[in-house]
């Protein structure tokens, strides 16, 4: 999987849309760092599924095990949190990053 369809302006803001509107509680997954310093985090519910690019402006030391570390790809990030600036996703924070056995 690469970024490139998941950078498109139409896509990144018909999942945030999803993502806002929809009553259904995400479960935040990582998939990988880019080279721009992004998460490439997979977001599931009952209700949908897709993909969302987040920039990683400050690390703290949840994050910066994330990077570069394929080890990490499919690790469920409990307590993930975001910041939405006009379509643009920023790195805040999270709790724990649980790894699937």
């Amino acid at each position: 999987m690469r970024s490139a369809r998941y950078e498109a302006a139409e896509y990144r803001g018909q999942i945030i849309r999803t993502i806002e509107t929809s009553e259904a509680e995400p479960t935040y997954s990582f998939e990988y760092r880019n080279e721009k310093n992004q998460m490439i985090v997979k977001v599931e519910s009952e209700e949908y599924c897709g993909y969302i690019i987040v920039d990683v402006e400050t690390e703290d030391d949840l994050s910066s095990k994330l990077q570069n570390n394929k080890g990490y790809s499919g690790a469920v990030l409990q307590g993930f949190r975001y910041s939405n600036n006009q379509g643009v996703l920023s790195y805040i924070g999270l709790e724990a990053i649980a790894m699937l056995e």
